[in-house]
């Protein structure tokens, strides 16, 4: 077959910094980068966000989480994104640590990859030492809401 082209945006520059996520006023800063580079008419097709964007109060990386401290309006942030037709890349980790707000509900609900022959640690409910988890690629575990 033939090679397919990827989209057009993807083949632009793509913005990612930590020190943006990491630093405390997270959104503020993400907004001002964005502004900026259209007052210096940098052609920004996408940002990746790094994980500060989802730390918690002690630093810890939670996916699928927003620090509402950082980042208090995340719709608003993407909304600026998508009106100067930038595409934020969320980081994401292919891990859950055991201290995530969600981790009982999916260990629970049987989403982490298990031990082969045995049933998971995380399963049975007992954290397991490494302190994280990892998410399997199956359609339960992509389909997961907390809502």
């Amino acid at each position: 077959g033939e090679t397919l082209l990827p989209p057009r945006w993807s083949l632009g520059y793509s913005g990612s910094t930590m020190a943006f996520t990491d630093a405390p006023d997270a959104q503020r800063q993400l907004e001002a980068f964005l502004a900026e580079c259209a007052a210096r008419q940098v052609p920004l097709s996408s940002f990746q966000l790094s994980s500060g964007y989802s730390s918690s109060a002690a630093g810890r990386r939670h996916v699928f989480t927003w620090n509402s401290g950082k980042v208090p309006d995340p719709d608003r942030l993407a909304a600026a994104y998508a009106a100067a037709g930038v595409r934020l890349a969320a980081n994401i980790k292919p891990c859950l640590l055991v201290d995530h707000p969600e981790y009982a509900a999916c260990a629970a609900a049987a989403l982490f990859v298990g031990a082969s022959g045995a049933a998971s640690a995380a399963a049975a409910g007992a954290p397991p030492s490494s302190g994280a988890v990892f998410w399997p690629s199956t359609p339960s575990a992509a389909a997961y809401s907390p809502e």
